[in-house]
């Protein structure tokens, strides 16, 4: 290697052969040659620098990619590591960018639900109080994700209409042949977001209210008295209550005190008991109760019981499996053929993963299944997973949240 000063050629006579082999602009002042005796390659020092970023040279023993090496590695060698680290770069870039179109098209469907003109307002969380707020933050870890949260969480809720054959002799395919011929959506305005075959009828998912009460109005006109149309029965909504006393949960009167001890019977309050589940010496108690209790109780974030405040929480009952990670059952129910990596989505257990950036196993199988383009690049348990907020989104629809 030798360092040279000067300009490219003595009498300004500009050559190919006074031009950096690596950004192949003349050199000038400062140049590194290769250290090849028969070679005649020049580069920049700072093309140089990054060179060396990438494949750790000496550079007193600097040798092009042109030129045989003396050493262990030949020229190929030291060309494929190149273009090695080059992919890894570019793939880096691609992810990323992929990441942000995903961010920026999710950001645009949130933006085009908030300013839908007559969007219902939200009632599951607009009465959250600033107790219950800090509580997720803490649980989250920052009041920016605990907004999106919350905002993405109050979108409008689906509105769904069934369809069933009354005598049972019809099956899903004919109740949805008979429907489709009978109403059009254009003919009566009513929007409908997609269909699904259930069993002996057909499901039907419409923007809001409005849409679903001419859907099923013109049904019930049409249909013949073969077919039922109902919508969906709605559930109650359940309180998880975190930290109860065992001796408080042990009383006879475990309901009336809550009701009394926290103001509750100015209004008829319904409560009751569904599960508890034990830890260490306290239980997490799951309550059922009425639309107007649960926005009174949410609205506080807590629960007098005994002697203690305890958090509360809405709660839906979700199940997920510890060994796909995926919803709806739990690991000894799982027919996953192996272990998923919640951190990669890989088929390895956690402690074996070495994969530099999360993926979400969940949102990978959502794009695969429903050609979206949504992130993945995010823990499988993070509150901006796409898949959780879908899924809290449809179990809100279900939830009698109004009186």
């Amino acid at each position: 290697m030798s360092t040279e000063s000067g300009g490219p050629a003595s009498g300004g006579n500009k050559s190919s052969e006074n031009k950096c082999k690596y950004c192949s602009k003349f050199v000038s002042n400062d140049v590194i040659r290769c250290s090849y005796s028969e070679c005649n390659t020049l580069i920049h020092p700072k093309c140089f620098d990054n060179l060396n970023k990438i494949v750790k040279i000496d550079i007193g023993e600097f040798k092009c990619r042109y030129c045989p090496d003396t050493k262990n590695m030949t020229s190929i060698e030291t060309e494929l590591v190149i273009v090695k680290k080059e992919v890894e770069c570019l793939m880096r870039e691609r992810d990323l960018l992929l990441k942000y179109v995903s961010e920026l098209e999710y950001n645009a469907g949130l933006l085009k639900e908030n300013f839908k003109v007559g969007n219902a307002p939200c009632l599951s969380y607009s009465a959250v109080a600033a107790g219950t707020k800090k509580r997720l933050t803490s649980i989250i870890g920052s009041e920016r994700s605990v907004n999106k949260y919350v905002n993405t969480s109050g979108t409008e809720a689906t509105t769904v209409l069934l369809v069933r054959s009354s005598d049972g002799n019809s099956t899903n395919k004919d109740v949805e042949h008979v429907v489709k011929a009978q109403v059009r959506p254009a003919e009566i305005k009513a929007n409908v977001l997609n269909t699904k075959l259930i069993k002996n009828g057909i499901l039907i998912n419409c923007s809001g209210k409005e849409s679903l009460d001419k859907m099923k109005n013109k049904l019930q006109q049409r249909l013949s008295s073969n077919y039922e149309v109902t919508e969906p029965k709605k559930f109650n909504p359940r309180i998880q209550v975190q930290n109860v006393n065992g001796e408080a949960l042990e009383s006879k009167d475990f309901i009336a005190e809550i009701i009394t001890f926290n103001d509750l019977d100015s209004i008829t309050s319904t409560l009751k008991v569904i599960t508890k589940s034990k830890y260490r010496n306290v239980y997490n108690v799951v309550l059922e109760c009425d639309p107007l209790t649960f926005k009174r109780v949410m609205e506080r974030g807590f629960l007098w019981i005994g002697w203690n405040r305890c958090w509360v929480r809405e709660h839906f009952g979700i199940f997920k499996c510890f060994n796909c990670w995926k919803y709806g059952h739990i690991k000894k129910n799982c027919k996953a053929t192996g272990p998923v990596c919640p951190v990669c989505s890989e088929s390895h257990e956690k402690r074996e993963c070495t994969a530099d950036a999360p993926c979400c196993n969940n949102c990978k199988e959502l794009n695969n299944k429903s050609k979206t383009n949504v992130d993945t690049c995010h823990n499988i348990n993070s509150p901006e997973c796409t898949y959780i907020i879908n899924r809290l989104n449809f179990f809100k629809s279900r939830i009698q949240y109004e009186s």
